[in-house]
């Protein structure tokens, strides 16, 4: 991209990646205080965050782990 800085040499970044971030971690905020205000202990929310964080987790990597042993694997690393 022309015009993006490449700081360290190993990729570049755009305006778009700050607001990709920015709205995730926002997101996530949400619903981390709507889950919080329905169980109506923190500790509760806390340890369904995480297990939903860990499930994700795991789909995520199960998911590239198929691409891969399907030989579909798009980053050819």
């Amino acid at each position: 991209m022309e015009g993006s800085p490449d700081i360290l040499g190993i990729g570049v970044f755009d305006i778009t990646d700050v607001i990709n971030n920015t709205l995730g971690r926002l997101i996530g905020l949400l619903i981390y205080l709507g889950v919080e205000k329905t169980f109506n202990e923190s500790l509760k929310a806390k340890k369904l965050i995480n297990l939903l964080g860990l499930f994700g987790m795991i789909s995520i990597f199960s998911f590239l782990l198929l691409l891969k042993i399907t030989r579909l694997w798009i980053f050819r690393i």
